[in-house]
């Protein structure tokens, strides 16, 4: 044998060629489930509104905090992981496989290419889950928020569930 393969061989830890990269793919498969279970964990946020109150004498108020007879209406919205960013992850390490098995000219060319997908992955995840807290507290005024229900808007970094319900619950 060569002594370029044989320094790969005592550096991998195994006689199968290709062990070294197979062990950096493994390295980036792992790394992509962490970075989405902490993408989906961090991605986690609420606030909520009611516009109006109650007086002394049981009484409703509206938002301006005139006597009404309306019972005023509490806006909660609740922001969650996006399942676009998760299947992003998810097509970056496909992607990169196939790119590997197609262009890669060897063994060194294959894990930097396993090397830069896995910092790609980890910067997906951080970047969406900055973006999606800038997005839900900077651009998400409760007052102007539609119907109840899963809303994109956060897209494509989170997805923000609204609840209305009656101050009188």
């Amino acid at each position: 044998m060569s002594s370029t393969i044989e320094q790969v061989q005592s550096v991998a830890g195994s006689g199968l060629p290709g062990a070294a990269m197979l062990r950096r793919l493994r390295v980036l498969i792992v790394e992509a489930v962490i970075a989405a279970f902490a993408y989906a964990g961090l991605t986690a946020a609420s606030k909520s509104v009611c516009f109006g109150g109650s007086d002394a004498n049981g009484g409703f108020l509206d938002a301006d905090g005139h006597p009404s007879q309306t019972v005023p209406i509490c806006v909660t919205a609740t922001l969650h992981a996006s399942p676009f960013i998760l299947i992003a992850i998810a097509a970056i390490v496909f992607f990169t496989i196939g790119r590997v098995l197609a262009r890669a000219r060897d063994e060194a060319s294959a894990i930097r290419t396993f090397h830069r997908a896995a910092i790609i992955v980890l910067a997906v995840a951080a970047v969406s889950v900055a973006a999606a807290y800038v997005c839900f507290f900077a651009f998400t005024p409760l007052e102007g928020l539609p119907d109840e229900g899963f809303h994109y808007l956060g897209f494509p970094f989170a997805v923000v569930d609204v609840t209305t319900t009656s101050l009188a619950n």
